[in-house]
């Protein structure tokens, strides 16, 4: 457990230190603060809402599938309003649409796919 919690801390340092570096390059100090606000709102609102199913996995173990499913809902929804943010505040034309694509790809797609590895990757090794 204490690995799976230094892992995910590692993953929001990270998200962290790439959006503000994204946002440096691609927008203004305003734009910047806003964004990087939205991410921690997002951040913050989701794990609130994943507080729930977190006690119903400690006191009802046979309801994870039900409580997993609720916590990726919650983190996908979180990360939907988080992206339609950034869409809002990187939006300039159309060629900013390359952009957005690239940061999708880079920041939300294949970090999450390598988590997705990493931890099948524990889950088997520790089991």
């Amino acid at each position: 457990a204490v690995g799976a919690m230094l892992f995910t801390a590692a993953y929001f340092i990270f998200q962290y230190i790439a959006y503000r570096t994204v946002a440096f390059a691609f927008t203004t100090p305003e734009g910047r603060h806003r964004w990087l606000d939205g991410f921690m709102a997002t951040q913050a609102f989701s794990g609130l809402l994943m507080v729930i199913p977190a006690f119903l996995l400690v006191y009802k173990p046979e309801w994870r599938v039900a409580a997993v499913i609720f916590s990726l809902s919650i983190y996908f929804i979180g990360r939907l309003l988080f992206v339609a943010k950034g869409f809002r505040i990187f939006y300039s034309g159309i060629r900013s649409l390359l952009y957005f694509i690239l940061y999708l790809c880079t920041l939300e797609i294949i970090p999450l796919l390598a988590i997705f590895r990493i931890c099948a990757y524990l889950r088997a090794y520790t089991v």
